[in-house]
């Protein structure tokens, strides 16, 4: 199975005897020599930088890490842990692909961030302008333990971007949430390619440990840490069929479920469940899909759409497997569990459909209270649900602390829930900034009491302002 993408973003399947294939053959998706040479020289072209700049309170960063291009109209994919999720969207800008060049400056071309793909941990850029550039087709290519493999990663900056490659050869396929290979020798940086010897793109160095996966990581530059670890083309190509839409947060399913704990096999033997991969519900939320459908915590899951749940390589792996699947289902699917509602109970099956995820803390709209030196964000549904609090509770979140600012003086801390601002109810963040900024020009000198909900209680907080 081959899998790329046109620029027209559209699946293409090939009649002949092929299996389907997304995306435009180019030269380089054709079937290539063997020797390691060629395939550095085949693959390089394809390797890019995907630059941003990240400007947050406290500072404006660059961030610099590898893309692979996968649309000769200048799709770029690059790992997801490169956009993580916890950076604002709002506060990434300045998008580049930056095209290596040897005899001469660097291309820095415009770029478009199309946005995150949580359910195969990838993000993906494209050129605003588009321009034909080398792109890969990954092949779905089986491997044996013992194969070859070629990884072509790239250096930093400070090594002018240059292109390299390590040669190792498969040790053991993995399973677990995402299926992996290991391989007995170390793999380039994170986001590079990896090959086999026919010169087939078979898949991509994965993130691992405390493997380097910005390019400005000096430690890229000194020969480690390394990964070994590489995911397989099946698991991430679905992506290119349907990408992130620009300023459209991806739509993912939600279960209401927190927290799928895999069976140990002592506890398999206890509820009957001899050689059976099963999961126990850890947390349900109340109002949810699954508390709607009846689901309770405790409960024991053993089928997923009547199909017994895909092992691990250990037990503690069986919840994220189970996890993985889910997130990849879509909004309005619905899906039935079997499981074990107590001990000595036959399994029964469960239906539910799947509901939209609530928003996400990256994002949520933020405001910047610079004399006082924080940040608070609007509410979103997690905030509350670890704070066990009611659904409609209202208040602002705070998202950033300045260093040695006066906020910082007054003990606020991240995480905070702002109910009230000199004895007023917060309700929202449009409001909490117009009754900040209105108070901060009428009073200049005198500070502000916030009411905030933390771990251990409710608490007020004096800010005084700088004199």
């Amino acid at each position: 199975m081959r899998f790329s993408r046109r620029p027209a973003l559209l699946a293409i399947l090939l009649a002949a005897a092929a299996s389907p294939l997304v995306g435009p053959p180019s030269a380089s998706a054709q079937p290539g020599p063997s020797n390691s040479k060629s395939i550095y020289e085949k693959f390089s072209p394809s390797l890019v930088t995907v630059q941003y700049v990240w400007e947050n309170e406290a500072r404006r960063q660059e961030i610099t890490a590898l893309g692979i291009v996968i649309g000769e109209d200048g799709l770029v994919m690059t790992p997801l842990i490169t956009f993580s999720p916890a950076i604002p969207d709002e506060q990434m800008k300045d998008f580049k692909i930056v095209i290596p060049r040897s005899d001469t400056d660097h291309e820095e071309l415009e770029a478009s961030f199309l946005g995150r793909d949580e359910r195969h941990q990838l993000a993906f850029v494209k050129l605003k302008t588009p321009r034909k550039l080398p792109a890969v087709t990954f092949e779905d290519k089986p491997l044996e333990v013992g194969e070859q493999v070629f990884s072509i990663g790239m250096l930093p900056k400070d090594s002018g971007y240059k292109t390299f490659l390590n040669i190792s050869s498969v040790a053991a396929r993995l399973r677990g949430e995402t299926a992996a290979y290991l391989v007995g020798g170390p793999l380039v940086n994170v986001g590079g390619i990896v090959a086999n010897a026919s010169g087939e793109a078979v898949g991509f160095v994965f993130p691992q440990g405390e493997s380097p996966f910005f390019l400005f990581d000096p430690r890229l530059a000194q020969g480690g840490p390394q990964t070994r670890f590489f995911v397989p083309t099946f698991e991430f190509a679905p992506a290119f069929a349907a990408l992130p839409v620009e300023g459209k947060p991806q739509q993912l399913p939600f279960t209401g479920i927190f927290g799928l704990n895999g069976l140990s096999k002592d506890v398999s033997e206890v509820f009957g469940l001899i050689g059976k991969p099963a999961v126990e519900i850890g947390e349900v939320v109340p109002g949810s899909p699954a508390a709607v459908a009846g689901l309770e915590k405790g409960m024991i899951i053993t089928e997923l759409d009547g199909q017994p749940l895909e092992r691990g390589d250990q037990p503690e792996e069986l919840g994220g497997i189970l996890g993985r699947k889910l997130l990849r289902k879509n909004v309005g699917d619905t899906i039935t569990f079997t499981v074990l509602k107590k001990r000595g109970d036959a399994p029964a099956p469960i239906k539910l459909t799947l509901t939209e995820r609530p928003p996400q803390p990256n994002t949520a709209k933020r405001f910047f209270a610079e004399d006082l030196g924080y940040t608070v964000r609007e509410t979103v549904f997690i905030d509350l649900y670890r704070k066990k609090l009611a659904p409609d509770t209202k208040g602002v979140v705070v998202d950033f602390i300045k260093p040695n600012s006066q906020a910082a003086t007054a003990r606020l801390a991240r995480a905070d829930l702002v109910t009230q601002m000199n004895s007023q109810p917060v309700t929202d963040l449009a409001s909490f900034k117009t009754a900040y900024e209105t108070f901060r020009r009428d009073r200049p000198k005198d500070a502000i009491v916030l009411q905030v909900v933390r771990e251990g209680g409710t608490q007020v907080l004096r800010i005084e302002p700088p004199q």
